[in-house]
C-alpha cells in the first residue's frame, strides 16, 4: 500500500474512484452523506431531503478540497480529504487547523492498515507543508472504531454537541497538535 498526494484538481480516474468509494461508504455516516449539504455543515441534524440516495452535493464540495489517496496495486482503495487553515466552532486555541472532512476506505480493504497510512500521511504533511500545527476532525458518538483510532493516535476530545445527529447521537470534535 502507498499514499498518493494528487495534484489539485483530481484526475478523472481519481474522481471516479473517490465517487465510487464515497457511494459505498456514505450510508455508514450519521446522517448519510446523501442527506448533507456540505462537508463542514455546522448543524448536522438539519439534513436535507433528497429525491435520490447519492451524496452528490457532498461530493461536489469534496472535490474542492485537498486529498490523500491510498493505493494498493495502483488501485485507489481509500481517501482522506481535508481543508488546510480552516476555522470551525471549537475553542479558539484549535483554530485555524487542517480540518479532516472525510475518510473512506473501501469495505473490502479495511483492517489492512490503510487508515493508519492516511493518518500518518496527513500528520506528516501538516508538519512539512502547512502553516498550522493543528489537525481537527469530528465524528459521531456511536462511531466507536473512529473514536478509538483518534484517541489511540493522541487526538483529544475538544468539544461535544449533544444530540446533534439525532436523539442520543452526539457530534464529537477532536484535535491534535502535531510537532516535528
Amino acid at each position: 500500500m502507498e499514499i498518493v498526494t494528487p495534484d489539485h484538481p483530481l484526475t478523472e480516474q481519481q474522481k471516479t474512484a473517490v465517487w465510487s468509494i464515497l457511494c459505498l461508504c456514505q450510508d455508514e455516516f450519521v446522517p448519510p452523506l446523501s442527506r448533507r449539504r456540505s462537508t463542514t455543515q455546522q448543524f448536522i441534524s438539519e439534513s436535507v431531503t433528497s429525491d435520490h440516495f447519492q451524496p452528490t452535493a457532498y461530493y461536489q464540495e469534496l472535490l474542492q478540497q485537498s486529498f490523500l489517496l491510498v493505493q494498493l496495486d495502483r488501485q485507489i482503495i481509500g481517501f482522506l480529504s481535508y481543508k488546510d487553515q480552516h476555522t470551525i466552532q471549537v475553542p479558539s486555541e484549535w483554530n485555524p487547523a487542517a480540518y479532516i472532512t472525510t475518510i473512506c476506505i473501501h469495505p473490502d480493504y479495511r483492517g489492512r492498515g490503510a487508515l493508519t497510512l492516511l493518518y500518518d500521511a496527513i500528520e506528516q504533511r501538516i508538519i512539512n507543508q502547512s502553516k498550522v500545527r493543528t489537525i481537527t476532525t469530528r465524528t459521531w458518538s456511536t462511531n466507536d472504531a473512529q473514536i478509538h483510532t483518534l484517541e489511540k493516535r493522541g487526538y483529544l476530545r475538544i468539544k461535544t454537541i449533544p444530540d446533534d445527529r439525532g436523539s442520543g447521537i452526539d457530534t464529537i470534535y477532536f484535535g491534535k497538535q502535531v510537532t516535528t
